[in-house]
């Protein structure tokens, strides 16, 4: 009886971003599966507001989130913000962390302290 049931099995990252090439042009591919959005780094080559444009509304319609990587200038966080991106990051903010959010450590946040016995910092 149980030959006959097919479960579909769907391969989701909804946790993750996805950093794909400027010269990639349809992200359904990424929507399918449920990306949780996709980064433009300002560092990679070719990387630059025109740039950010076209990724936007590659973004857009496929309701994708959109996060900056990077940003250098005022310009560009203007333009992040116009554009609604979900996260922007780089040296416009201060010094470089290794993740983007809350688990970035407290050394690299300026406030490590002991916080046990057996542990020297964070």
């Amino acid at each position: 009886m149980l030959d006959d049931v097919i479960l579909p099995l769907r391969f989701t990252i909804d946790r993750f971003v996805v950093e794909p090439p400027l010269t990639l042009f349809d992200y359904a591919d990424i929507a399918e599966i449920d990306a949780n959005g996709v980064v433009f780094d300002y560092d990679e080559p070719d990387h630059d507001d025109a740039g950010l444009t076209r990724v936007w509304s590659r973004t857009t319609m496929h309701k994708l989130a959109l996060f900056v990587q990077n940003a250098k200038d005022k310009a560009t966080l203007v333009q992040a913000a116009r554009y609604e991106c979900r996260g922007v990051d780089g040296p416009l903010f201060g010094n470089p962390k290794s993740e983007i959010g809350p688990r970035a450590s407290a050394a690299e946040l300026g406030r490590a302290k002991p916080y046990g016995p057996n542990q020297s910092s964070l």
